[in-house]
Formats: structure tokens, C-alpha cells, sequence
């Protein structure tokens, strides 16, 4: 309840998790979004795991994305909106890193390292993308972000990469290799395959975004 009442503090809403799935009771991404969704009225709803930090060309980003004409023209007003990104990987951000844009950046420019295309940690969509149609995937554990991606694109041609226009810092550690390969689960991919039939991974890499923000 600490950190609930630290983040309802800076004016943030906080929710109990209403379903948990996989042998470790992991939160259902689906399910996050369509509670948020029931709650607040708005055009763009996101998630992004609790190690990733943003500065405010996130929103420049956003506001560019819903304002482009390029994707007006390219698929039909009533598709989903799909936006994901690749992260800046950087160890050991402190405190004051943290809180201090200028200081994030400017250790992001010493010290980071892109991701590759496979690592997907950030999805934000509009509030028509059908959520409530996906498998009951967990958040934390692999297999289900480069199937979004895939599923992202079967539904609509409006799928958008923003790492060029925008800082999506992952904290990591000199741990985050091995902690990787300790939590190894297949639930999601189980869980994909069972639904959908086999996929391939490679389909769903970042580079497979209709669009990507410059």
C-alpha cells in the first residue's frame, strides 16, 4: 500500500489488479487495459513495465501521431491505433537521474545502448483496439509483445515505432541477462498457440510497424 499511497499522492489513480494468470499470478495485460478503459473516457490508453522511464517528447510523440495525415490517408478512420517503441538500455540509473530530466538524458547519451528490435516493453493503442478479443497474456514474462505486434498489424495499418522521436529509458542492471534466463515461463506462448496456431516471433519485431515517427 506504500507505493499505492505515494503515487495516489502525486495524483496518480491506482487500482487493485482484478485478474492474475500463469504459475506465478502475473496482472493480464488485456485485462489492465480494459479497466482502464471502464474507468476514464479518453483516445489513447498505454502501458509500460514499472522499469521504463519517459520524458515529455513521449507527449510530442502522441500529439504527432494523432495529428499525422499520413496515417488519416493510409487505412480507415475506424482501425485501432497501435503504438509501441524500442528502448534506450541504461544501467544503473540512480534517484536523482530519475527525476532530473537533464540528467537522464544526458546519461542516456553516455551510456545507453539501443535495444534491439525485439524488445517491446511500451504499447499504447486508441480505446476502439479490441482488447477484449486477446488471449489472457501476463505482463514480465516473453512471447506476447512481438505477438502484439504481429496481432497489431493483422488489425489495422495503423501501427506506429516511435523510438526516433522519443526517450523510452529501461533501467537496467548488471543482473538483467541473467534474471532474463532464471524466469524463462512459456504460459504465453502456450496460451497464443492454442488460440491462434503457431506464429513466428520474427513478424513482430519493431521493425515490422507500418510506421515509424520522425
Amino acid at each position: 500500500m506504500y507505493l499505492c499511497d505515494k503515487a495516489k499522492h502525486a495524483g496518480w489513480l491506482c487500482f487493485p489488479v482484478l485478474r492474475r494468470a500463469g504459475a506465478d499470478r502475473r496482472p493480464v495485460l488485456p485485462t489492465m487495459f480494459l479497466q482502464a478503459m471502464l474507468t476514464r473516457k479518453g483516445c489513447l490508453y498505454g502501458y509500460a513495465n514499472a522499469d521504463i522511464l519517459f520524458d515529455e517528447s513521449l507527449a510530442y510523440s502522441l500529439e504527432s501521431v494523432l495529428s499525422s495525415k499520413v496515417l488519416e490517408e493510409s487505412a480507415l478512420d475506424d482501425q485501432p491505433l497501435f503504438v509501441t517503441s524500442r528502448r534506450t538500455r541504461v544501467k544503473n540509473v540512480t534517484r536523482s537521474d530519475a527525476v532530473d530530466l537533464v540528467a537522464l538524458r544526458k546519461k542516456c547519451e553516455e551510456k545507453g545502448v539501443m535495444d534491439t528490435e525485439w524488445a517491446e516493453d511500451v504499447f499504447i493503442t486508441s480505446s476502439n483496439f479490441p482488447w477484449i478479443t486477446l488471449p489472457d497474456v501476463v505482463i514480465g514474462l516473453a512471447s506476447y509483445d512481438n505477438w502484439l505486434v504481429l496481432r497489431a498489424n493483422e488489425l489495422s495499418r495503423r501501427t506506429v515505432d516511435i523510438f526516433e522521436t522519443t526517450l523510452v529509458v529501461h533501467q537496467s542492471t548488471e543482473t538483467d541477462d541473467l534474471d532474463r534466463v532464471r524466469k524463462v515461463d512459456f504460459y504465453n506462448r502456450r496460451l497464443i498457440t492454442n488460440m491462434y496456431g503457431a506464429y513466428n516471433d520474427q513478424r513482430g519485431r519493431l521493425l515490422c510497424t507500418y510506421f515509424i515517427s520522425n
